[in-house]
């Protein structure tokens, strides 16, 4: 296929009417100032759950990626899956203390962002006995092994 700088046949586009000549960027511009419009209280430092709002009203695509990147199942699936690395770890006798401490420190702030994300769930919601029980057990793991239990 030959790119040139024809525009497409009518009937292909569904136009019936040539395309007006515009100057290039101009279109881009406009569409990129309209949605500055659109996304309220932008602000050079957000956090991310202002991200994430900010997302939300942005566009529909917007909005799945904000849900994925808040998502009480995707903090349960990261916390899960650090408990079950450290748990390898453990069992595993060429780790030695010092490589698991980075894990370790994970656990720590795991738990507390599980633990702020309790808090923030409405107390009926389904997952939040689930999400208490894996941040408690990733702050114990984490204590026990600052403690010296597993040495």
């Amino acid at each position: 296929m030959k790119i040139t700088d024809k525009p497409p046949v009518p009937s292909l586009t569904g136009n019936d009417q040539p395309a007006k000549a515009q100057p290039k960027g101009a279109d881009f511009a406009r569409t990129l100032a309209e949605a500055g419009h659109k996304v309220p209280g932008r602000s050079e430092a957000s956090s991310g759950a202002s991200a994430a709002s900010e997302l939300m009203d942005a566009s529909p695509v917007g909005r799945i990626l904000a849900a994925n990147l808040t998502s009480p199942v995707v903090r349960m699936e990261k916390a899960l899956g650090l408990l079950d690395r450290f748990a390898r770890s453990l069992g595993d006798p060429s780790q030695t203390l010092k490589q698991m401490s980075g894990l370790v420190r994970e656990l720590e702030e795991e738990a507390g962002r599980l633990t702020r994300l309790s808090r923030e769930l409405p107390p009926d919601h389904g997952l939040r006995p689930l999400i208490d029980r894996a941040a408690v057990m990733a702050a114990v793991e984490a204590a026990k092994f600052n403690r010296g239990d597993y040495v």
